[in-house]
């Protein structure tokens, strides 16, 4: 069993990470990082390439958006209209050549970022920041905002300029993360199945590894992940394992997906039908087909508020206020249970 900090604890790092930090000389980050001796980017011509969809939804909401002027594929927190270069392992270089940018930022997995890219800014002459893939909500705010564990790493708003903005932002999202779990502490946490997937097999989201984001979110909505013992992140299931498991709530997370009109025949509910479990006899199967429900970006408050509604619908009025209230209302805080 893990634990989420309560929210006294959020609250004091919220408290800390706003206040803002003087801008520092320019650090070497070595090859693939941009240089943050920040004067005003705005008038040399910033041109940012985003090869994650969570950076360019960081950048957006920290006003960003024209400046960027490329996006890798599928990137659903993206303008419309942007010129699409790939993906951050197969990298157009025509493609990016023409975009002329001037700096490139991308999440990396373990095997680092691709050699071509590496090329591509040598020759290029553009900024190449790689960010490690975040693994907790702390990793989220860490590249929006830095970390002083860790003083010597890039952070997006360092790097444009944009410190105090983006510790503002950070301080907000674990406003609203704990503000949301206040509210949902007063109901009963649910056993909740997060399903990624339906076809050819049930997937679930577990925690570790790329999981841990939305499982750290689904403590904060006042669930409970019954995917939390599975081997792998992202375990498939059959309907003789989901009788095993017993869910309370199935959450469908599935980014885009239209909305369920017919229970009886829609396909992606055939997996769960005549099922005896408490999610299907109480009718506790939710659809959260939000762009961005995936995305671990600046929007994971929205997500836990999306999550929340969906696992005690009873308390959705309470839920929005939340993420409707300036952040001082948000201020009051109260220990929370532990989470898984």
């Amino acid at each position: 069993m893990r634990t989420i900090p309560c929210t006294a604890a959020l609250l004091g790092l919220a408290l800390l990470t706003a206040c803002e930090r003087a801008p520092s000389d320019a650090v070497d980050y070595g090859q693939d990082a941009i240089d943050p001796a920040y004067p005003d980017q705005q008038d040399q011509g910033v041109r940012i390439v985003s090869l994650a969809p969570a950076l360019t939804r960081m950048l957006i909401d920290m006003d960003q958006g024209d400046r960027i002027v490329g996006v890798a594929q599928h990137d659903d927190a993206a303008l419309p209209g942007l010129p699409v270069v790939g993906s951050y392992l197969e990298v157009n270089g025509e493609a990016l050549i023409n975009l002329r940018p001037t700096h490139v930022v991308m999440m990396t997995d373990q095997h680092g970022v691709p050699e071509a890219l590496r090329n591509y800014a040598a020759s290029i002459g553009f900024k190449l920041a790689a960010f490690d893939y975040p693994f907790a909500v702390r990793d989220v705010l860490n590249i929006l905002r830095g970390s002083a564990d860790t003083p010597d790493q890039p952070s997006l708003g360092a790097m444009f300029g944009l410190e105090a903005r983006a510790h503002l932002m950070a301080v907000r999202i674990l406003m609203q993360l704990g503000a949301i779990n206040r509210v949902t502490d007063h109901a009963p946490r649910a056993n909740v199945l997060m399903i990624i997937g339906v076809e050819p097999q049930v997937m679930a989201s577990a925690p570790g590894g790329t999981g841990m984001v939305l499982d750290d979110l689904l403590g904060f909505a006042g669930g409970l992940n019954v995917a939390a013992d599975a081997k792998v992140t992202a375990p498939t299931y059959d309907r003789e394992t989901l009788l095993q498991l017993q869910p309370q709530v199935i959450l469908l997370l599935l980014p885009g997906d239209p909305p369920i009109t017919n229970p009886q025949t829609d396909a992606r509910l055939a997996p769960f039908r005549g099922l005896d479990i408490p999610a299907v006899r109480d009718r506790r199967i939710a659809l959260i087909n939000d762009p961005l429900i995936v995305l671990p970006g600046t929007n994971i408050a929205a997500t836990t508020a999306l999550l929340a509604k969906a696992i005690n619908p009873q308390l959705a009025d309470r839920i929005d206020q939340v993420m409707q209230a300036d952040p001082a209302d948000l201020a009051g805080a109260t220990t929370r249970h532990a989470a898984p």
